[in-house]
């Protein structure tokens, strides 16, 4: 009775784990570091928005233009514990492809609008999310040459105990273009997957419920205050 039991047990735990797997391949942490980002493009303090929704700020009622995404991320230090309190900043291109820092004034009136970036803080599990729409390709010049960067979001990840700041990039998996994107292509072949978000349908019958993100990051520094 007790190896039934006990099979069963294993069953049901291995059967959970495959469960996880299924929603989101790399959300069961795989713990290997998070290539840092080798063209960081920080636009600095002041033109962050201070809310974790560039999709719908604070004030508005419609959301901006564009395909919703819903990005739940976590962040762990080298031995894989999660980080708590760090500050998370993104900023990225619009549905359109275009940058835009919107002033003060433009969150007071009630017409949509995309903040371009934003903040959020990682709870005690190390996890924190942000509302966006997907970012559209733009045309940059690399070596002379006109080239398209790839759909991605650009982070930048400061917490009390880490010596420095830690810039990191988000793309998307299954998306061709990021085979072309030549900043991409600069990250070694193995440490492209690091880099690749995994999405899903929120709803497989409602289009318009937007997409969900899943991406993980692991530091190279290690928090000195958590258990090890």
């Amino acid at each position: 009775m007790k190896q039934i039991v006990l099979l069963s047990f294993i069953a049901l735990l291995f059967a959970s784990t495959t469960a996880q797997a299924g929603i989101h391949g790399s959300y069961v942490h795989h713990c290997r570091l998070t290539p840092a980002d080798n063209t960081p493009s920080y636009p600095g303090k002041s033109k962050i928005v201070p809310y974790n929704n560039l999709a719908l700020p604070a004030g508005k009622s419609i959301f901006a233009p564009g395909q919703l995404i819903y990005v739940t991320a976590r962040v762990y230090d080298r031995d894989c514990v999660p980080l708590k309190d760090a500050k998370v900043e993104v900023w990225q291109a619009d549905a359109n492809g275009k940058f835009v820092s919107p002033g003060k004034g433009a969150f007071s009136n009630p017409s949509a609008l995309f903040a371009g970036s934003g903040m959020a803080m990682t709870d005690n599990e190390g996890e924190f999310g942000i509302v966006s729409i997907f970012p559209g390709p733009y045309t940059i010049y690399y070596n002379k040459q006109k080239r398209i960067r790839a759909p991605h979001i650009s982070m930048r990840i400061t917490q009390e105990y880490l010596k420095r700041p830690y810039n990191v990039e988000m793309y998307f998996e299954g998306d061709a273009r990021n085979e072309d994107d030549p900043y991409f292509l600069r990250y070694k072949p193995e440490a492209r997957p690091l880099i690749e978000a995994t999405v899903r349908q929120r709803d497989d019958n409602d289009i318009n419920a937007g997409l969900q993100v899943y991406f993980d990051i692991t530091l190279p520094e290690k928090d000195p205050f958590r258990f090890h």
